[in-house]
């Protein structure tokens, strides 16, 4: 038996941190990049200190050195996290432009192909969307970063409406 209770507790406090996000972005990105970079630190020491104590066999010097890397990667992102989402934002822009771009030229193709115009468009405007999302975040750069707090902010958002939304049917579900 389930208790619906924990899934609305649960459900609020990400719907609260959502909004948080979305309102403050910037802190929320780089809370981010602090959580990756603490479990980019984690994997590095236990790689370290199973290349060092041989536990990883013919792989030691692998596996000291990627975690030596790893361990460097990760304590550059809790020293610098704006540098560091500033270039995970870049290449996010060059993502959304050659998505954006396949896109556009996907729905001429399929306007060509079948003459379908309603999926066509559809198609059409969702290239549109992101060239523009791709050349704004690129215009907007390095200040832009502050986009990855927003995506987060609408995940935790519709992820703490779903939980809501299921505590109440599971609760209803009890009840009959």
């Amino acid at each position: 038996m389930m208790n619906w209770k924990w899934f609305c507790v649960e459900g609020f406090l990400l719907l609260v941190m959502g909004v948080f996000a979305i309102l403050q972005p910037s802190i929320a990105a780089e809370a981010i990049a602090m959580l990756i970079g603490w479990l980019l630190v984690i994997a590095g020491l236990f790689a370290v200190i199973g290349g060092i104590s041989h536990q990883s066999g013919a792989r030691s010097p692998v596996s000291f050195g990627g975690g030596l890397i790893t361990l460097i990667f990760g304590f550059l992102l809790l020293i610098l996290p704006a540098p560091a989402l500033a270039t995970v934002t870049l290449i996010l822009a060059i993502f959304f432009l050659i998505a954006g771009i396949a896109e556009l030229l996907s729905a001429l193709l399929l306007r060509t192909a079948f003459g379908v115009p309603n999926h066509c468009a559809l198609a059409f405007f969702h290239g549109f969307i992101c060239v523009l999302f791709g050349i704004a975040l690129l215009v907007l750069w390095p200040d832009s970063f502050a986009v990855i707090g927003i995506i987060a902010g609408m995940n935790l958002c519709i992820t703490g409406a779903y939980l809501i939304s299921l505590s109440w049917a599971v609760r209803n579900g009890q009840a009959s």
